[in-house]
């Protein structure tokens, strides 16, 4: 159904003058015969910018812009204003038959082409013969190519033809609208070609939400159906794959030839393609927005296309695809595109390539008729043109006074024209182009007219701000950089520079990376900056540091290893450390429960690999059978019960006093993956020792605690769940007696088993299985321990001798009551070597307790103090003051030159966890297994305040030293606030998302980062992500800012080290009333919604501020956009529009008062109420004008 309901507003019958000026254009009257007597003028199209369209005819439109339409309806002429056509789709009959072949096509800089014959070329210009004139000069920097098409050439479909000879697969699938084919359903539309060697497509294609389109060459469809044999060509998206479909030997066969991405169509909804296919050779060249992009040939000789059938389908449901000035040629396979065999290098030469595939640049070049003289290194030839395929010119900015205002398509794809429209009179139309001047053609020629191409490229430029906006709000800078990209660049101005500003401060770019893992063979525990931006200290596990200089190592020494409290080999995120109480003494099994133990109470073996000897391999239910069943047979004494062993019984039972990965102590140190697997051969079955399959209990040493197979053979249930996905990080860490988890779906395992690697028979190793599971190496160990589930507990009385005589098939081993630390250690949060800002010398703790001073080299090493105790964290003041806290809770603070000025006292209870001085270096606040965060002074080394509160595995002071940022895995991210005493939790991080939180260099901000290597921006007063930035990494484990803030260093997983400038963002400049400026983020556009709210229009809105100065409405300075600050927020308009563009600021501490641009252009300022100046600027510059620069430009002075 037609839309009608803006068209009495475009009917100007009543209009006495039109508006503006006239101009002062020749009207060239038609030479044909009236067209109200031309019988073969079809029903054409007028279409309007409000969407409407009416069919009739195109009878005239004047040199005042008045377009006057026949109609059926109407005894007279229809007149509009023209201002409001969008385009006109003419049918003018066909047209005429051309005397000679057009084989010669330019391809101009602004992206229009023409094709016809060519008369002439000079070092200047290109004289060229068309269908409507037979001479058009073209300055030659306006050219960008000119194609020589060979004398076979034939178009064999124009997209002017229709769908008029096609066949469709189902009548929803294709259809043609005003000369596109436009699909919204699955389906193929096809036909069948005249006979060619060579087949080329070229179209415009546009889509919304998926480009999934197939073309299919050389097909035995006639497009009613998608037939069998032929060359399917598919477009997914960013792929593009060749199908081959053959019949051989009565058989279908079908064969990928080529698949290939293409990264620049990821993320776009429209591009150019074109598709050449040889047939003989059976070779296709596929082009995307004039760059060859994909070439394929099938090397099969066994068969050849010999049908002549072409088919489009759309493969992508229900998706929107249109095909937009489509066309399908052929020739003969001598002119055959070849693989260039010169790439294009020097942009600023002349390149030529020939019909036979070779090419050369040029010096200079000529042309009369058909014969070329060029110009080389290698001499002066000559040419004949049907030898050369193409010729590629340097491109030149060129200024032309003609600004292009309509576009023409020509049918039989002679060519597309963008130019001036003077008129339109009878059948011709005239106008004037900006490289061959004026012209007038028959509308005969023409496919169609799109009109007022001033106000589309306005409007489309409006919507690529829009959408590059929007992409900015949605946090994807790459694509509105994308879409800013594809802006005209005439059309850019101080909202464009703005947009992209912004999007690039939502960017980081790699400076730089390297792998220590690889380079030392040692693991990575830590990377840092040493103190200066170029400094970038690594500790691995060998207890080696190293300085590094970009990606080589230049300077390190070695420490003693042992004791080490580090980050152990395949440690999870779930292993939290926790001080827990094992209150009672309990009993477990010194070995696995085998088959033979378990069928001889249960009469039942679940087991697939028989054994008596061998595990029994059970379902956690199983096991918890078994158990019952000992209950029912040995009835222990008061107060306990026979069970499997929670989490934490098992753990102390395995490391027994042993806090590392395995529960016996070990001759060496372990730091290679082969010190770890030299410790497990004792222990325990794995994967690399155990043949892949379990083994009789009891065959390998026991561990400190004296039990068999606690690591390896089989996992072990636990009585414990646990929920899928969660480590339950944010569970109490402090503290713990008897702890026993009971909220997940799944069931804890321990131990790891046969089908392991050597990592994962850790102690601290937890895994989550359903309870009904039964795999092949899961298994379980029975515990006698007191009765957990009793909410009044009974008194219990300790098991005798004599009772466990009674249970002869099983063998205990009393554990005796008693604390540890649950888990195992992660990653230091921090460096444990720092540079003196004294002497320059390195202070380091080893994990043997001492804190010691070196050099470089590591030879003039001395011991500064002994703490006996592993040193886990350490900080160095301005003042040359050391602060550190060891792993028993020591706290301490030294001089490098003053062994007397030691101080030390057990801060805490248990272990530090966490650590930081503030910036004066008066203050260590610390936090510890004991719960507790507590704040200390420099001075003396007195309590200032404690607090019991989570355990933090990072803090940090703000710059201003008046906020403690707290962070752990998967708990609450707060700051402490020392004015008020208070602690506000920021974020919640149940999920674990964020691995590490940090200080924004603005003080203001929190930055966090999260393991897939986004950074995200949080603003504490609002409580709100204003920012993410994506670091294009993965599996990331912890990061530092340097100290001047503009790069982040990131580690990973697998142990690399990146360096990212760090996006800091100078996009709004506050310039106090003093003259005082400091940067900041533009807060107000990150939090801001994209949808404006309702206003008023511009005249309307400009109406109700009559009393208003000019400092409150100003233009830019190249009147494309206007500022108002009329109802003291600062809006910017579109000049030309009535829409308020766009919201820089509003309901701001104070209103905007007034606002200006800059007479340079490139900045915004809004002065608010308070006297302060916000500036806006739209780059990124070295030099930012002064802030008496600004003052002027508000109070309307020139700078």
């Amino acid at each position: 159904m037609k839309k009608f309901s803006l068209l009495p507003s475009l009917l100007v019958a009543l209009l006495s003058v039109a508006k503006g000026e006239p101009r002062n254009l020749p009207i060239i009257e038609s030479n044909g015969s009236d067209q109200g007597e031309n019988s073969s003028i079809g029903v054409e199209t007028i279409n309007f910018f409000d969407g409407s369209n009416l069919k009739g005819n195109l009878i005239s439109m004047d040199e005042k812009g008045i377009l006057r339409w026949k109609h059926a309806s109407s005894p007279a002429p229809l007149p509009f204003d023209y201002s409001g056509v969008d385009s006109v789709f003419f049918k003018r009959g066909q047209p005429v038959d051309f005397d000679q072949a057009q084989l010669t096509q330019l391809h101009l800089i602004n992206g229009d082409f023409l094709r016809g014959n060519l008369i002439r070329m000079d070092r200047e210009r290109i004289i060229l013969s068309s269908v409507f004139s037979e001479h058009l000069e073209f300055p030659l920097a306006g050219i960008r190519r000119i194609d020589f098409l060979p004398p076979s050439f034939e178009i064999l479909y124009d997209c002017s033809q229709g769908l008029k000879g096609w066949k469709t697969s189902n009548s929803k699938a294709w259809r043609e609208d005003l000369g596109d084919l436009v699909s919204v359903f699955s389906g193929g539309a096809g036909t069948t070609l005249a006979e060619k060697e060579v087949i080329g497509v070229r179209f415009h294609a546009e889509w919304e939400k998926s480009f999934y389109l197939a073309i299919r060459f050389f097909s035995d469809s006639d497009g009613g159906n998608y037939g069998n044999v032929g060359y399917h060509l598919s477009f997914s998206n960013n792929r593009i794959s060749l199908q081959a479909n053959k019949l051989l030997n009565g058989k279908l066969m079908r064969e990928t030839i080529g698949s290939k991405i293409i990264p620049e169509m990821m993320g776009i909804k429209k591009g150019s393609f074109s598709v050449h296919a040889l047939r003989p050779e059976k070779e296709f060249v596929v082009a995307f927005n004039g760059r060859e992009v994909a070439r394929w040939k099938d090397s099969n000789k066994d068969f050849m296309p010999t049908e002549n059938g072409i088919l489009f389908v759309n493969q992508g449901g229900n998706s929107y695809l249109r095909l937009k000035e489509l066309s399908i040629t052929g020739w003969a396979g001598d002119s055959f595109p070849k693989s260039k065999s010169v790439p294009i290098k020097d942009a600023n030469r002349s390149f030529i390539t020939f019909v036979n595939g070779d090419s050369t640049f040029l010096n200079g070049s000529s042309a009369t008729g058909d014969l070329l003289t060029l110009e080389s290194a290698q001499g002066t030839f000559q040419v004949g043109r049907d030898r050369v395929r193409s010729m590629l010119f340097p491109t030149v900015a060129q200024a032309s006074s003609i600004e292009p205002t309509e576009q023409i398509l020509l049918h039989q794809s002679m060519g597309k024209l963008s130019f001036e429209l003077f008129s339109v009179t009878g059948n011709q139309l005239s106008g004037q182009h900006p490289s061959f001047g004026e012209f007038a053609m028959p509308l005969q020629f023409i496919k169609s007219l799109q009109g007022n191409l001033l106000v589309k490229r306005n409007r489309k430029y409006l919507a690529q701000l829009k959408e590059a906006r929007r992409a900015l709000k949605m946090q994807k800078p790459e694509n509105a950089l994308r879409i800013l990209s594809e802006a005209e660049p005439r059309q850019r101005g101080w909202y464009w520079s703005r947009l992209e500003l912004l999007a690039k401060s939502y960017q980081s770019q790699e400076l730089l990376s390297f792998s220590p893992d690889q380079i030392l063979e040692a693991k990575l525990l830590n990377a840092s900056y040493l103190g200066e931006p170029n400094e970038i200290i690594t500790h691995t596990n060998d207890g080696t540091f190293t300085l590094w200089d970009g990606k080589d190592p230049i300077a390190s020494f070695e420490t003693d290893p042992r004791g080490g409290h580090w980050q152990e080999w395949g440690r999870g995120r779930n292993e939290f450390r926790k001080s827990v109480s094992i209150t009672r003494p309990y009993w477990l099994g010194n070995t696995e429960v085998t088959q033979a133990q378990f069928e001889n109470l249960t009469g039942q073996n679940p087991s697939v690999r028989k054994g008596e000897n061998l595990p029994v391999t059970a379902s956690w239910e199983d096991a918890i059978l078994f158990c019952g069943k000992l209950n029912e047979k040995h009835p222990p004494p008061s107060g306990y019960e026979w069970r499997l062993p929670t989490e934490a019984e098992w753990e102390f039972a395995c490391k027994g006093a042993i806090d590392g990965p395995y529960g016996a102590r070990s001759e060496t140190t372990l730091i290679r993956a082969e010190d770890y697997q030299n410790q497990l051969n004792k222990l325990g079955w794995y994967k690399d020792n155990s043949e892949n399959r379990s083994n009789p209990v009891a065959q390998k040493k026991p561990n400190g605690s004296g039990l068999f197979d606690m690591h390896g053979n089989v996992w072990e249930w636990c009585l414990d769940s646990i929920q899928p996905g969660t480590g339950h990080g944010n569970a109490p860490r402090v503290g713990l007696r008897d702890p026993l988890e009971q909220l997940g779906a799944f069931k804890v395992s321990k131990g790891g088993s046969f089908k392991v690697k050597f990592d994962q028979c850790r102690s601290a190793v937890r895994q989550g299985r359903p309870r009904s599971s039964k795999n092949s190496d899961t298994g379980f160990r029975v515990a006698l321990g007191p009765i957990l589930s009793d909410p009044n507990p009974q008194p219990f009385v300790e098991p005798k001798a004599s009772y466990f005589k009674g249970v002869k098939t099983l063998s205990l081993v009393r554990i005796s009551a008693g604390s540890f630390v649950m888990g195992s250690p992660g990653l230091p949060s921090s460096s444990q070597l720092r540079k003196s800002p004294k002497t320059n010398q390195l202070i380091y703790g080893s994990p043997s307790g001492q804190l010691k001073q070196t050099d470089w080299l590591g030879e003039k090493t001395r011991t500064l103090h002994d703490f006996n105790a592993s040193i886990l964290h350490l900080r160095v003041t301005k003042d040359g003051i050391i602060a550190g806290g060891c792993k028993d809770g020591t706290l301490f603070m030294a001089k490098e030159s003053q062994k007397e000025s030691l101080r030390k006292w057990r801060g805490h209870a248990h272990e530090i966890t966490a650590l930081s001085v503030d910036r004066n270096g008066t203050r260590m606040v610390s936090s510890a297994l004991d719960g507790f965060l507590k704040c200390h002074s420099l001075e003396d080394g007195s309590e200032r305040w404690s607090k019991k509160r989570r355990v933090a595995e990072h803090i940090e002071f703000s710059p201003d030293g008046m906020r403690i940022l707290c962070f752990a895995p998967h708990n609450p991210i707060s700051v402490h606030d020392l004015k008020t005493g208070e602690e506000k939790t920021l974020i919640e991080n149940a999920k674990g998302e964020w691995i590490k939180a940090s200080w924004h260099p603005n003080g203001e901000s929190v930055v966090c980062l999260s393991a897939n290597g986004m950074i995200a921006f949080f603003a504490p007063s609002a409580k709100i992500f204003y920012k993410s930035v994506n670091l294009q990494l993965r599996r990331v484990n912890d990061f530092c800012l340097s100290p001047a803030g503009d790069e982040i260093l990131v580690s990973t997983d697998s142990g690399q080290c990146f360096v990212k400038s760090f996006p800091v963002s100078e996009n709004l400049y506050v310039i106090h009333e003093d003259g005082e400026r400091e940067t900041s983020e533009d807060y107000y556009f990150a939090l801001a919604k994209e949808k404006l709210e309702p206003i008023l229009p511009f005249s309307k809105f400009v109406k109700q501020f009559p009393d208003t100065g000019k400092s409150k409405i100003v233009r830019s300075p190249d009147d494309k956009w206007t500022l108002t600050c009329l109802d003291g927020a600062l809006r910017l308009w579109r000049n030309g529009s009535e829409t308020c563009f766009s919201i820089l600021g509003e309901k701001l501490s104070s209103p905007y008062e007034s606002c200006a641009f800059t007479p340079c252009g490139r900045y915004v300022v809004g002065k608010l109420s308070s006297g302060h100046l916000l500036v806006y600027p739209s780059k990124q510059e070295e030099t930012i004008p002064s802030s008496g620069y600004f003052k002027k430009a508000i109070h309307g002075k020139t700078p």
